[in-house]
């Protein structure tokens, strides 16, 4: 083959909080809507983010969540024209903006978020700026270890 295309996927950043909030990964704080969304037909959820994956995943989540609150660090969304018009006329879905999460609360599942409305605090879904795990891959002839050879903007390859 002349072409090779690996998935390796993606390590996800997460919110520094008061409190460890790993142990609640799978238990209210989500990284995947398309895995975990639909456990949540009919329910309040929010989405932190503000870029083109949080816009996404909510315009996915308003398809059958009774409610989507978008949490927003900043007044204004960094994703593209078209996903922010097509969130705001969605009905379902409240933009929350300059809110800024410090914690959350629970021990074996997420209970509250502070800065969230009680209902969509039970259930969170972090998008913001990932890190790709093409790293693990060593690199082909002439290359060191993690590149992977494309040009910056191809698949795969970030933009300075």
């Amino acid at each position: 083959a002349k072409s090779v295309i690996i998935a390796a996927g993606v390590k996800h950043k997460h919110l520094k909080t008061a409190h460890d909030s790993e142990n609640l990964v799978g238990r209210g704080v989500y990284y995947c809507a398309v895995c975990d969304g639909p456990f949540y037909k009919g329910k309040e959820v929010a989405v932190i983010g503000d870029a083109n994956t949080a816009l996404q995943y909510a315009l996915l989540l308003s398809g059958y969540c009774k409610k989507v609150y978008v949490y927003t660090l900043f007044d204004k969304f960094f994703g593209d024209a078209s996903l922010v018009k097509a969130l705001r006329a969605k009905d379902n879905i409240e933009v929350r903006p300059n809110t800024s999460v410090v914690d959350f609360i629970g021990e074996e599942e997420l209970s509250a978020i502070p800065e969230m409305d009680a209902a969509a605090a039970k259930s969170v879904f972090l998008f913001f700026r990932e890190a790709g795990e093409a790293g693990a891959i060593d690199g082909g002839p002439g290359q060191k270890a993690g590149e992977t050879g494309g040009k910056a903007g191809e698949a795969g390859q970030e933009k300075d």
